[in-house]
C-alpha cells in the first residue's frame, strides 16, 4: 500500500535553463527573468497610468530596454 503525497510543488522550471540578462553575460532563471523585467517595466507603467498615457523619457528609454532584454533572452554576448 502507497501512502498518499502532500507535497506542494513549486511553478515548474525546466532544470538548467536559464536565460541572458545582460551583455556582461549575467545569466538568470526564467523565474529571475521575470522578475527583473518586472522591475524595469513597474514605474513606468505605473507613470503611464497616472498621467492618462504620457510619458517621461526616461520611462520610454526603460521599456525599450525591457523590449531589448526579451527580444535577446536567448542570444550569446559577442565577445
Amino acid at each position: 500500500m502507497t501512502k498518499p503525497t502532500s507535497k506542494k510543488r513549486g511553478p515548474y522550471v525546466k532544470k538548467g535553463k536559464s536565460l541572458y540578462w545582460s551583455y556582461e553575460r549575467k545569466r538568470v532563471t526564467p523565474l529571475e527573468f521575470i522578475s527583473e523585467l518586472e522591475n524595469l517595466m513597474k514605474d513606468p507603467l505605473d507613470n503611464i497610468a497616472n498621467m492618462d498615457g504620457d510619458m517621461y523619457m526616461s520611462d520610454y528609454r526603460k521599456l525599450i530596454d525591457a523590449m531589448w532584454h526579451l527580444k535577446n533572452r536567448e542570444q550569446k554576448p559577442n565577445g
